[in-house]
């Protein structure tokens, strides 16, 4: 079983790549009748994860690239 997280790895991070399969399959993350992530949020959590995934910075507190935000 792969990791949910690799540290500053996100592309091999299962979280991003079953948020990425189509939501038809079995794997994919939410399941297809559940809310699904925004572009938005994807690129925040593959921002986290890329940036060390470190959770005991708050949001507020961290340099999030204004990017990221709009």
């Amino acid at each position: 079983k792969e990791p949910a997280v690799v540290v500053s790895k996100s592309a091999e991070s299962a979280i991003v790549k079953r948020a990425l399969l189509p939501k038809e399959q079995d794997e994919h993350m939410p399941p297809a009748k559940k809310p699904q992530l925004t572009d938005k949020e994807l690129n925040l959590i593959k921002w986290w994860i890329d940036a060390g995934a470190n959770a005991e910075v708050k949001v507020k507190d961290a340099k999030i690239r204004a990017d990221l935000l709009k």
